[in-house]
């Protein structure tokens, strides 16, 4: 039993290595960009921000590395292109679910498909568009994934009965994708997942494979993300968070067939969403004790000068402070100001008020 663990491990490792090696040879391919737009007449974005959240993350995560040179003019010279990627943005008004989808058909090529579908119920406007993001990124990541897997291609075919692939092999591959999985390597384990449950003739591979795919493979993600966590700096811990509660998202979309699952997954988002507003919370008085000694120097300036310190001046106080904060906006009005600094890492903004006798600090 443990050679056959050791003997997993080794064939897993050997897979990564041709995966990276696969990457790193890889061709760079010129390909016309389009995206289309299917809806029940539920906009939770307008067109332009929907195409600029998921489909630019997408082609930002593509063009990366620099794998994809992306042209968007339909009347570019087919002479010079490698192929076609589409986008298609599926919004399903009555679930209020997103879904996007990429088809990559290169030339006399393969032509590979991945897709993200997510839940967004309940999010406000902000929090829409970064699921957006997050399902643009998500799509290309996976995309780019089964375009490293060797002998990946999703060009739909019907095997014949001497192609049939033993179910022993199917049996390893299957053990391979959970190898991946274990070990981290979410978006490989995704495309070798994908690949055997396209496979035919059905067996029980297929169906488990696909199981992992809509559920499995993202609560395993989303149950590693967090835990021994807790020293982390609070911003980086938040986003991780936010992650957890997209993956949680995506499987709400994927598993609405299973009451049971829902249920199961809705309470955890619930708790979730619980501990990002105190996580919030946490971060936003953070950054507020990084900002009170500009509070207090502010004060003293207006106790010995009668009025709020010049631009210039303001700039060498906050180089003071622990914290990296940037001025985003600063009106002076004799010894009256409104001050509006952001501190970046964060992303809280705070805004300083006042005179002579005091100065206040809130967030936005």
């Amino acid at each position: 039993m443990l050679l056959q663990a050791v003997s997993m491990r080794i064939i897993t490792t050997l897979l990564l290595i041709l995966w990276s090696t696969v990457s790193l040879a890889q061709d760079s391919y010129t390909v016309l960009s389009r995206t289309s737009i299917s809806s029940d007449n539920w906009y939770p974005l307008s067109e332009q921000n929907m195409k600029a959240a998921a489909v630019d993350a997408a082609l930002s995560e593509l063009t990366r590395h620099g794998r994809f040179l992306i042209v968007r003019d339909i009347n570019a010279n087919t002479d010079k292109l490698d192929g076609d990627l589409g986008f298609h943005i599926s919004l399903i008004g009555p679930a209020e679910v997103v879904k996007l989808t990429a088809e990559l058909q290169l030339n006399h090529r393969a032509t590979y498909v991945s897709s993200v579908s997510m839940d967004i119920h309940g999010m406000d406007y902000q929090g829409i568009y970064n699921a957006f993001e997050f399902v643009g990124i998500e799509t290309a990541k996976r995309l780019n994934a089964k375009m490293t897997l060797p002998e990946s291609d999703d060009t739909p075919t019907q095997a014949s009965s001497s192609d049939r692939r033993p179910n022993n092999l199917v049996s390893a591959q299957y053990n391979q994708a959970q190898t991946l999985k274990r070990e981290g390597h979410y978006h490989e384990a995704r495309a070798l997942f994908e690949q055997i449950a396209k496979q035919s003739p059905e067996t029980k591979w297929n169906t488990m494979a696909r199981d992992e795919l809509r559920y499995g493979l993202p609560i395993f993600e989303a149950d590693s993300i967090l835990p021994n966590n807790a020293l982390q700096d609070p911003t980086l811990l938040l986003d991780k968070m936010i992650k957890v509660t997209h993956l949680y998202r995506q499987i709400l979309a994927d598993n609405t067939d299973n009451p049971q699952r829902v249920m199961d997954v809705n309470h955890r988002l619930d708790q979730m969403t619980l501990s990002i507003k105190h996580m919030h919370n946490a971060v936003k008085a953070s950054a507020i004790s990084r900002a009170t000694p500009l509070r207090i120097m502010l004060m003293e300036h207006l106790m010995e000068t009668g009025e709020w310190p010049e631009p210039n001046r303001l700039k060498q106080l906050l180089t003071q402070l622990s914290g990296d904060f940037n001025i985003v906006s600063y009106e002076r009005q004799q010894n009256q100001a409104d001050l509006v600094i952001e501190e970046p890492l964060s992303g809280v903004i705070l805004q300083f008020g006042g005179d002579m006798r005091g100065v206040s600090i809130t967030t936005r």
